[in-house]
């Protein structure tokens, strides 16, 4: 991931989904806007082979197409998704 073009990881603790293991929510962003499409939201990363197949999936690309981030979704990632949501939103802070 830290090769990758746009990539952001933000590590926190328990967001209230404890209970799915480490959780992780990957979107598309436009390259020419920098609009940030849907974010699909996948569960149990912390199990290497989701968190294998999660960053083959990154690495590959990630989600082909801004309005649907779990298209092309690798088989093995379906049982890992915990749902879809709204555009992830950064915001910077200090100069």
């Amino acid at each position: 991931m830290a090769g990758g073009r746009g990539t952001v990881l933000v590590a926190t603790p328990c967001l209230g989904a404890c209970a799915s293991g480490a959780v992780a929510a990957v979107a598309r962003r436009d390259d020419a806007t920098g609009t940030t499409g849907p974010s699909v939201w996948l569960g149990g990363v912390d199990q290497a082979a989701v968190l294998g197949a999660l960053l083959d999936w990154i690495g590959s690309g990630g989600p082909p197409r801004i309005e649907l981030p779990a298209d092309d979704l690798p088989g093995t990632l379906h049982d890992a998704i915990l749902g879809l949501g709204r555009p992830i939103r950064t915001h910077r802070t200090g100069n």
